[in-house]
């Protein structure tokens, strides 16, 4: 699989013609991504798997990058897990009457965005937790559906998180992205035209 800066070398030469000042080739990618990756419902983006660490003092787990859908999740050490919606979370965290919350098993909520600390600015997924546990470490294991993950020139190692008969769909749609933010609609929509997926 080509890495990042492999992908945007050939999608550079593909295109050959000089780009506007504020047109980024990293976009025309990621645009691309999503759409072949999160518009469907390929096989192969299910059964991701992770293992999840707490950390200590902190009601939440950052999701991985990669994360989409769907998740199944278990604690490793046996407690019983229920996945909840947002609203019986807070019926967790303050309940009524000040009742001691749930100490022997975990509510968990997966559907909520928050800002990490090292955070770009962009809404990311986390675990909320019904508490902040005491220590770090391990403490659940996650199957889920996965997502294109985003790909940046400040690392250019990074791989695609796609099958390899995918690359080159991914590169036509990129191109097909780039020329149509430059006006050239036509060979655009020629571009398009050769992507075949099964």
């Amino acid at each position: 699989m080509k890495t990042t800066a492999q992908i945007l070398t050939e999608l550079e030469l593909a295109i050959g013609f000089d780009r506007t000042a504020e047109h980024d080739l990293i976009d025309d990618v990621n645009e691309a991504g999503r759409e072949l990756v999160n518009t469907h419902g390929w096989s192969w983006r299910n059964g991701a798997q992770r293992i999840l660490h707490t950390v200590a003092g902190q009601d939440w787990i950052a999701m991985p990058d990669d994360y989409g859908d769907e998740p199944a999740i278990v604690a490793i050490d046996g407690s019983p897990v229920s996945i909840v919606q947002r609203e019986d979370m807070l019926r967790q965290r303050y309940p009524a009457g000040g009742q001691v919350a749930n100490q022997y098993g975990w509510f968990v909520c997966p559907l909520t965005y928050g800002q990490d600390p090292d955070s770009t600015g962009l809404p990311t997924p986390r675990l909320e937790l019904d508490r902040a546990p005491a220590t770090a470490g391990p403490v659940f294991a996650m199957v889920y559906k996965r997502c294109w993950r985003e790909l940046s020139e400040d690392d250019p190692e990074r791989r695609p998180n796609i099958r390899i008969e995918f690359l080159k769909p991914l590169l036509h749609k990129a191109r097909a992205n780039a020329m149509r933010r430059e006006g050239l609609v036509a060979v655009a929509e020629l571009e398009l035209s050769l992507i075949h997926i099964s």
